[in-house]
């Protein structure tokens, strides 16, 4: 790796978030309305979260293009790389910088690497700058955990490891939740080509609206929102790249019974990006154990981008994603996120499928 630019980059500074006139309703668990929190505290929370996941994203890409991933397989056999801890480690140190009495949920833990960090350190110099002690101690204020009633962040580093390790897509996906709400989420995705550009961030500030910025513009961000396709034989609809993530023979039948024949395969959630900017129309997950239920960390940055862009996200019986459960979505099976226009008919769909 001798020759190459350090890894990560510092971020410019970051644009003055576009504000709403009007603020949009908000309602609980039960539909009823509630008045909205009052958000302009937070709008330094989007910013700062901006800027971690904008650091992030050029680690990860240095990581990437000099092939640096150093993979091995965690306890649920599942792959985790080099980028994981340093993209984690980097945006933990970041957030507790700003908010050090904001607790962070993270998918990763760097242990997992002890045993390996002097040939690491060996092989790769850049990592010199990084103490052991620093990242383990950062994994020790990491929770796995997430009931915190006063806000805490959720991060996963790479969503989509394997498409990362196999130069497809992956995200960087950070939210902030509070009192089961997500108000603040941002979606890295590095990897991303829309509109002759390489490397998109979205983010969202709820009652505010989503926005999106591709990484060569550095982070002039502008208003999105979603399709306003009204007819399902036109959706272009999207599922996850690995069959063992979703059950794509059900979103098949789900397609086929709406006429829908346009698909993305796309890992990680990037997905919700491409939803909230109007390049899809629906989003299909429906895991292939029923009893399986989502970690929050895989949809809370998603759900608030594709929101506030103007589509809708539930689970397969057309609840709200709860994220007052923990970790994960313990309330809700399933994913079922569209543009907005047509997602009465697709539940409808849904519904029928799994009955």
């Amino acid at each position: 790796m001798g020759g190459h630019r350090p890894l990560g980059h510092s971020p410019p500074p970051l644009s003055t978030l576009p504000l709403r006139s009007k603020p949009t309703k908000i309602f609980d668990q039960k539909g009823r309305s509630t008045p909205p929190l009052p958000m302009k505290p937070y709008i330094e929370y989007l910013e700062i979260a901006s800027q971690a996941v904008y650091m992030a994203c050029g680690l990860c890409e240095e990581i990437r293009k000099n092939r640096a991933f150093f993979a091995k397989r965690k306890k649920d056999t599942s792959p985790v790389t080099l980028a994981d801890l340093l993209s984690q480690a980097l945006i933990g140190a970041y957030l507790r910088k700003h908010f050090p009495y904001i607790p962070l949920i993270a998918e990763e833990d760097v242990s997992d690497f002890e045993m390996d960090w002097p040939k690491l350190r060996e092989q790769y110099p850049e990592l010199q700058k990084f103490r052991l002690s620093e990242l383990l101690q950062s994994t020790k204020q990491i929770k796995h955990s997430a009931k915190e009633e006063n806000g805490f962040w959720v991060l996963d580093p790479i969503d989509g490891t394997k498409g990362f390790l196999q130069n497809r897509q992956y995200a960087i996906a950070l939210a902030y939740v509070r009192k089961g709400k997500v108000l603040v989420g941002v979606l890295g995705c590095p990897n991303l080509q829309l509109e002759g550009k390489r490397g998109w961030i979205f983010r969202a500030l709820q009652g505010q609206g989503s926005f999106a910025a591709s990484l060569e513009e550095r982070l002039s961000f502008s208003p999105i929102s979603t399709s306003l396709a009204t007819k399902t034989s036109e959706a272009r609809y999207c599922e996850s790249w690995e069959s063992a993530h979703s059950c794509q023979a059900l979103s098949h039948k789900i397609a086929q019974k709406l006429g829908m024949k346009k698909v993305i395969r796309m890992d990680s959630q990037c997905k919700y990006g491409l939803l909230a900017k109007g390049e899809a129309e629906v989003y299909l997950r429906f895991p292939l154990n029923r009893n399986y239920r989502e970690n929050i960390w895989d949809h809370a940055a998603g759900y608030v981008i594709l929101r506030e862009a103007g589509g809708k996200v539930s689970d397969a019986r057309g609840k709200d994603l709860d994220f007052s459960h923990g970790k994960t979505l313990a309330a809700n099976y399933g994913i079922v996120a569209t543009g907005g226009q047509i997602h009465h008919e697709v539940l409808k769909a849904v519904r029928e499928v799994l009955d």
